[in-house]
């Protein structure tokens, strides 16, 4: 399928076929028999008719030969170095320059049927100069002789006739007409030197360049929007979650907002998706997917999950709506999650640019890539916040959110087994009334946070003030952000990483003015096929020190600063870093859901966790997953907990996906079973049960 689309992007490229082509005919065979029209000049005319008299008619017969097909053939051959090592979209030049090639065959072969015929006598009429339709004497041609000559085209009509004489003539003239072939273009300059029309090279060839472009542009968006309504993905998935207490937390985690705190919760998906990425042979993509949600026990009845639409051209990206993004350098199944941009919560519709992969700054050899985005949203979770939080309670409506993210390769993962990544992730909430927020001067009623141009402007480079800094200018809005780190080894049939996660609010612990001593840090490690643990996963996460215990903004009688008190996820103008009740980062910062207080303030941000996953494949149809957490909490600077409290978070998860039960054809379908529980003092005890139907498939 990947080189037919490819040839096939060649050959829509500059194509001109359609425009002398009155109908495409579809047929399997070695021949074919055309038909036509056996009517006379006298035949064609609509002529008066009597009552009762004949109706003129034009037959329509088979033609007396059959048209023999030839058939053409090219066969690809590639080295399995070219094969192993060498990137899709270089293979995706070849197969594109192939196509251009059997499209200008198909172009001269149409042309010789114009100028020669079918074989069944059809060739286009040829005129010479002293026949009985022009006129004249050979040789030499009038001016009453051309308008003969113009005319026998009727009723098809031209503004401008150029000839040739001569087999030169002749043969410049026609190169002309080829002038998209690269062999073609350097006869044309030497011929315009020939002429001492310097002037036209440069004017000439800067015209088909930008025709090209400009054809090849609009075929390719064409194209893409075609191309966007075949290969449409489908997911219909049922679940269904019960137990004793809350939901447990690794039953609610890491899904997208997707899941309930509620107990007793289930519901209904359905979702259809275009990927982008299926179009990989095209410059121009389109992609789109909607994913909705309705079920009981949730924080809405009725939920659009995912509504948006991706426009690509070659490397880069727009994205518009929500939509479902990754974790960056982390295992998306078995970690417990980043810390600022996770999988925790609801997606946020927002306007995106990005690079959505490595692109190369260092040409072919692709030993530094970079890959990133930058784009500004709006939170969705206000009417959520006035139900749920307390008539007193801080809150929020109208908020907007931006996110940037960079990140950075080195080594090529084809080429040296060792490679090494980083990147910066900023985000901030801005704008926005804000219901009950903190000041230096206690609570505020109703405070109207400025969204202006200087405030999408500070948020992106994460400077500015609040109306309530009080001169203590620190960031505009909630701001936090996360530098992230890893260290990748693929042998042959397994590898291992080993990877950071620095955490910081607003600026603090962005740099190393207050030390790096609150992270997580990970060890990932993929084994060779086995039937028993593919992937395994631990990571440990601190989150107490926070830049110590100090907060104190420089005076006249004490002009040191000391930005302790970093009150991680929290923030005295904004509800936390939180979207419809759960964090948008790690999870592990346990939900403000879970403590009944009525309020969306973090109250156990101060922790150290220990966090285990492992998954494995018994066979093709069974695949497991475990996840425990471990964590010790010691509320938050400003509020304490009288003695530190533990958490024990276990879940088993098991998947089914038969590819066939009995005679039933089930591609596509599975079945997964989880069992989860939370022990501990820092929530509830919660254990649950969860059952999940899903079926996958593709309508085009």
């Amino acid at each position: 399928e990947y080189v037919s689309r490819s040839v096939k992007a060649g050959m829509e490229e500059g194509n001109i076929l359609p425009s002398i082509t009155a109908t495409t005919t579809r047929f399997e065979g070695m021949d074919y028999r055309s038909i036509y029209s056996a009517a006379s000049e006298d035949d064609k005319s609509l002529r008066y008719v009597g009552e009762g008299a004949v109706i003129p008619q034009t037959e329509i017969r088979a033609a007396d030969h059959l048209v023999n097909l030839r058939k053409r053939g090219r066969m690809l051959v590639a080295s399995y170095e070219a094969i192993r090592f060498q990137r899709l979209d270089l293979f995706s030049v070849m197969l594109r320059q192939i196509g251009g090639q059997i499209m200008r065959m198909h172009l001269e072969d149409a042309i010789d049927v114009i100028t020669n015929g079918d074989g069944n006598d059809n060739a286009a009429e040829q005129l010479t100069v002293g026949d009985s339709v022009i006129g004249g004497s050979a040789g030499s041609l009038s001016y009453g002789e051309l308008l003969n000559f113009w005319n026998a085209f009727d009723p098809y009509t031209m503004k401008e006739i150029r000839s040739a004489k001569t087999p030169q003539e002749k043969t410049r003239q026609k190169m002309f007409f080829f002038w998209y072939k690269p062999e073609e273009r350097s006869r044309i300059m030497q011929a315009l030197k020939k002429m001492k029309r310097n002037d036209l090279i440069k004017r000439l060839f800067v015209y088909l360049a930008a025709l090209s472009l400009t054809a090849t542009s609009s075929l390719q968006a064409q194209n893409a929007w075609k191309n966007a309504t075949k290969a449409i993905d489908y997911e219909a998935e049922a679940q269904v979650t019960a137990g004793d207490g809350d939901t447990p937390l690794w039953m609610t985690a890491n899904k997208h907002g997707l899941s309930s705190v509620v107990h007793d919760n289930g519901y209904l998906r359905l979702a259809a998706f275009h990927k982008a990425e299926t179009d990989s042979a095209h410059k121009w993509r389109i992609g789109w997917g909607l994913d909705l949600v309705a079920g009981y026990g949730m924080s809405s009845p009725v939920t659009v999950e995912q509504l948006y639409a991706d426009f690509d051209y070659k490397l880069v990206r727009l994205t518009v709506g929500a939509k479902e993004h990754p974790m960056a350098f982390k295992n998306q199944e078995l970690s417990s999650g980043s810390q600022t941009f996770g999988i925790n919560s609801r997606p946020i519709p927002d306007i995106r640019f990005s690079l959505p992969n490595y692109w190369s700054i260092t040409g072919p050899s692709a030993w530094v890539s970079i890959k990133g985005h930058v784009g500004y949203g709006y939170i969705t979770d206000a009417g959520f916040q006035k139900d749920y939080v307390a008539p007193n309670g801080k809150r929020s409506e109208h908020v907007l959110y931006h996110s940037k993210a960079g990140y950075m390769r080195i080594g090529n993962p084809k080429k040296f087994p060792l490679t090494f990544e980083g990147g910066l992730e900023m985000a901030s909430f801005f704008g926005g009334r804000i219901y009950n927020a903190g000041s230096y001067f206690g609570e505020i009623p109703v405070l109207d946070m400025k969204h202006g141009f200087r405030q999408f402007f500070d948020v992106l480079l994460g400077i500015g003030s609040d109306p309530t800094d009080s001169g203590y200018d620190n960031a505009s809005g909630n701001t936090v952000g996360s530098w992230l780190f890893r260290l990748n080894y693929e042998a042959k049939d397994w590898s291992a990483a080993v990877y950071y996660d620095h955490f910081f609010e607003d600026h603090s612990q962005m740099f190393f003015e207050y030390g790096w001593l609150d992270g997580l840090l990970g060890v990932e490690v993929n084994l060779p096929k086995n039937p028993v643990v593919s992937s395994i996963v631990y990571e440990h996460v601190k989150t107490d020190y926070q830049s110590g215990p100090v907060y104190h903004d420089h005076t006249e009688a004490i002009p040191d600063q000391i930005s302790g008190i970093d009150n991680y996820y929290n923030h005295n103008i904004y509800a936390g870093w939180q979207h419809w009740g759960q964090a948008i980062g790690n999870p592990l910062f346990v939900s403000p859901l879970y403590f009944h207080r009525a309020s969306l303030a973090f109250p156990g941000n101060r922790f150290k966790a220990h966090h285990l996953g492992f998954s494995g494949d018994p066979t093709k149809e069974w695949h497991y997953r475990v996840l425990y957490s471990h964590q010790r909490n010691w509320g938050t600077y400003a509020t304490p907990f009288s003695r530190p409290r533990q958490l024990h978070s276990f879940l088993a998860e098991v998947t089914w996906t038969p590819e066939k039960i009995g005679k039933w054809n089930t591609k596509g379908w599975s079945a997964k079973l989880g069992y989860a529980l939370d022990r501990g003092n820092l929530i509830r005890h919660n254990t649950g049960f969860q059952l999940t139907l899903s079926k996958t498939g593709r309508f085009l």
